[in-house]
């Protein structure tokens, strides 16, 4: 990300979506949990976000997809068998080339479960967790 980008800050996915005019029909602003397929939400592809920065944990689970992510200007591959998780704060954009299941999730900073001690030691410094699962590890729960 390029320091003279417009970057952009958002509380609430809904007013995160309505500024970029993409559907908000599948958000439940009376919560502060939200999941679904992001394919649901970009049926045109290849599609680019703006670079933003969000005050609430977002967790995404590529299923099947791929593109890339950028936060706080490192760019990480997206591909089957990827997880990302990042804390509030960072600024980051994504790009899509290809959608068919790939899961977001949102909890609102209010959450008391993600402000243990333990969790925010742990994302603190980088603010990103990215793994790259084996897709026969996927629903393993052996």
């Amino acid at each position: 990300m390029k320091k003279d980008i417009e970057r952009h800050v958002f509380n609430s996915l809904k007013e995160q979506y309505l500024f970029q005019d993409l559907p908000t029909d599948l958000i439940d602003d009376q919560t502060d949990f939200t999941i679904h397929n992001i394919r649901d939400i970009h049926p045109v592809l290849p599609y680019t976000s703006i670079v933003y920065r969000v005050n609430f944990f977002s967790f995404v689970f590529v299923k099947s997809g791929t593109g890339r992510y950028t936060t706080d200007e490192q760019i990480y591959t997206t591909q089957p068998g990827t997880i990302y998780f990042t804390n509030p704060g960072h600024f980051k954009s994504f790009e899509w080339q290809e959608l068919d299941e790939v899961y977001l999730k949102l909890f609102s900073i209010k959450k008391p479960l993600l402000y243990s001690r333990r969790f925010l030691s742990d994302f603190r410094m980088g603010g990103i967790l990215l793994l790259s699962v084996p897709e026969e590890r996927w629903f393993n729960t052996q």
